[in-house]
């Protein structure tokens, strides 16, 4: 009987553990569920449908697909095209019924793959090679420029042109950012910058599993290939000849904050405080001359104890060009927390630091700078690409009002009411 009851405790430990749910896998489904519901993704996933969708395909699948694709296209169109919001019961109520006819769209533009279709790139390419009767079109770029054109390249490509564009909604690079695996990208440092942006914009999301995962897979990558990622971001030296050893240290250094960030927002702060450590160490072998970089690794260094360390990077922010009067404020509360240790006053940073807007900086920084970025804008064809960004931007912020549904169907249902009082 005995062993009959330790079998039975056994087996329902073992149920209960079977059950729980795997964190990257629940993130998953959580992704897919937001950008399910997300109003603004709508019109982008159908209009980027509509550039992939091949129209000459007459099987029955591709013709449906093509067709939700035109009346996405049809009806963005009229509500983009408006050159003002429209007033009165009567304006509100068609751009309504025009939002109505978009959202009703909304499954089955949910329920295509986008990525089960030809690239905007590939499809460009073949107008541009109907027109010149050139089979060559593409060559050149795919091996120059990326090693390979494919899905996630694309979205990479576009999930940066979003991350920098001014003004863009974070749905949108979030979305991009999200869909793209990193082992599909060939060269090296885009490889690198693929996983970055998708760990940092998960980590903005707070899908914290799937954050560590990709600087896992970043930081594994840049110590797995350090020869390769020198070579290919020599680019990023301010000082031409500087030690490209030093270059590394700074690049892994961000993989390290971010999932040390990503394991401490999900209750695992031994593990967090252990990747700040590398960082810091990381950091500290670094050229880097980034004052909020060197208040990072300061406040660490004080929150893991170790007091003289920290010194270190106090001097160094000290001595920077850009170092103001707050900066000193900073500076001085921070070291009578070193001799006093005050344990309340130290935690307020650690509330209101922001180590996703120092990583979004950095990456901000370093895409502008890039070879890629450098050889699209030279490229007449990749130049439709990373134009379509900008004027859906655009079209999205002089549109903002019409496109809020949920104020849109407010104002609608305010009026009538009003008006049938």
């Amino acid at each position: 009987m005995k062993h009959f009851f330790l079998i039975l405790v056994t087996a329902a430990l073992f149920l209960s553990c079977s059950k729980a749910e795997d964190p990257i896998a629940r993130e998953k489904r959580e992704m897919k569920e937001f950008f399910d519901d997300s109003k603004l993704l709508v019109p982008y996933k159908g209009v980027k449908i509509a550039l992939r969708v091949d129209y000459s395909d007459q099987s029955a699948n591709n013709v449906k697909i093509s067709e939700t694709a035109m009346k996405t296209l049809s009806t963005v169109s009229d509500l983009v095209t408006r050159d003002s919001v429209p007033q009165g019961l009567s304006g509100m109520l068609e751009v309504y019924q025009q939002l109505k006819n978009l959202y009703e769209l909304k499954k089955e533009i949910n329920g295509i793959d986008e990525d089960e279709l030809p690239t905007i790139y590939q499809k460009i390419s073949a107008i541009e090679q109907r027109m010149s009767a050139s089979s060559h079109v593409m060559g050149a770029i795919e091996k120059d420029v990326f090693g390979a054109y494919n899905n996630s390249t694309e979205h990479f490509l576009l999930g940066c042109i979003w991350f920098v564009l001014p003004g863009a909604p974070p749905d949108i690079y979030v979305y991009e950012a999200a869909q793209i695996n990193e082992n599909e990208i060939r060269k090296p440092d885009q490889h690198l910058f693929a996983s970055l942006l998708k760990a940092l914009v998960c980590e903005q999301k707070e899908w914290h599993y799937t954050s560590e995962k990709s600087s896992t897979e970043y930081i594994d990558y840049i110590t797995g290939h350090k020869d390769e990622v020198l070579k290919a971001t020599a680019y990023l030296d301010s000082v031409p000849g500087a030690d490209p050893e030093k270059r590394f240290y700074e690049l892994r250094s961000m993989g390290y904050a971010l999932r040390g960030y990503a394991r401490y927002n999900s209750d695992r702060e031994k593990e967090g405080n252990e990747d700040f450590d590398r960082f810091v160490d990381d950091f500290d072998k670094s050229a880097v001359e980034n004052k909020e970089l060197c208040f990072l690794s300061a406040y660490l260094c004080i929150k893991n104890s170790k007091p003289e360390k920290a010194e270190k990077f106090l001097v160094k922010m000290e001595k920077m060009k850009d170092y103001n009067e707050h900066d000193e404020e900073t500076v001085k509360e921070l070291r009578e927390f070193i001799r006093d240790k005050k344990g309340k006053e130290f935690n307020k940073y650690f509330d209101t630091f922001s180590l996703t807007r120092i990583a979004f900086n950095y990456l901000y920084q370093v895409s502008r700078k890039s070879d890629m970025a450098k050889a699209l804008k030279q490229d007449p064809k990749t130049k439709d690409l990373m134009a379509i960004p900008d004027r859906l931007n655009k079209a999205f912020n002089q549109s903002k009002e019409m496109l809020n549904a949920d104020s849109l169907v407010s104002g609608a249902s305010g009026l009538v009411k009003k008006f049938f009082k």
